[in-house]
């Protein structure tokens, strides 16, 4: 049976040798990070994945955003983090041109953006060869 260790670290300085996984995903992470911070997030997740980097994160739009902002007044009323947090959180979510910019800004090979339901885009691309 595989085990899975949970480490927690700094994004902008992964505690893994290079090339240390096959995979590295982030989910619902990369918007909180401004523009220039997504860039060093992204070249650190290359820097210790051998074949894909992905990432899933909120599509920014006026639906995703009426859609948070009914959440936070009713199914989230209770939770005062999730309540403040989601609707910003869409605000500060990428259009599918913009995550693809951040992965061409960190030269992603065969890099992808996926659409998916609901308010969902994926960025997914390999390390430059030899990466």
């Amino acid at each position: 049976m595989e085990t899975m260790e949970i480490v927690r670290a700094d994004a902008f300085r992964l505690p893994f040798a290079d090339n240390a996984f096959d995979a590295v995903v982030a989910t619902l992470t990369l918007h909180h990070f401004h523009d220039e911070d997504a860039v060093r997030v992204l070249e650190e997740m290359i820097r210790v994945a051998r074949q894909q980097v992905v990432v899933s994160d909120l599509e920014r739009s006026w639906p995703a955003y009426l859609g948070a902002r009914l959440l936070a007044a009713t199914v989230w009323r209770n939770n005062p983090y999730t309540r403040h947090d989601g609707p910003i959180s869409v605000q500060r979510g990428f259009k599918r041109g913009e995550l693809e910019d951040l992965g061409r800004q960190v030269a992603l090979e065969d890099l992808r953006v996926s659409v998916h339901l609901p308010f969902r885009l994926t960025l997914a691309g390999a390390p430059a060869t030899g990466g």
